[in-house]
């Protein structure tokens, strides 16, 4: 059975090392090559952006706040999508190293659709990070 998670997750996993290695430190161009050419993202801010350049247009708006990231991916729940597509949905741990020297944490939900490509192995095909939510947004 453990096998079983272990390949199931490796993909996440690969992701993983692959956007700790572009953002430690921050790059960018090098964030922007892990996600597919017509990846749909949703970050931390409120755009909503689609395709490689402009997700590199998001991460360069983080320039002038840190120099550094890091990200562990917990809690993943798995879903099959087809033999070269899976999604994953659960939290993401991230320490932000900031330009003035501190370090600050946030923990974000996240939802990734990863495709398996032929030339770049295991990228982001669909990303939306969100903050979790103080109370249900639902009038009172």
């Amino acid at each position: 059975m453990a096998d079983i998670i272990s390949r199931e997750f490796e993909p996440l996993r690969e992701v993983e090392r692959k956007w700790n290695a572009a953002s430690f430190p921050w790059v960018p161009a090098s964030l922007s090559m892990i996600y597919h050419a017509d990846a749909v993202f949703f970050g931390g801010r409120t755009e909503h952006y689609c395709g490689r350049d402009r997700i590199k247009s998001y991460f360069e708006t983080y320039n002038e706040m840190f120099n550094a990231a890091s990200l562990r991916l917990v809690r993943q729940t798995f879903v099959p999508i087809e033999d070269n597509a899976v999604s994953y949905q659960g939290f993401g741990e991230f320490d932000f190293h900031l330009n003035d020297g501190r370090v600050t944490h946030a923990t974000l939900r996240t939802s990734l659709v990863l495709k398996n490509d032929p030339a770049d192995g295991w990228i982001i095909l669909l990303h939306h990070f969100s903050p979790i939510p103080e109370r249900p947004p639902v009038p009172t």
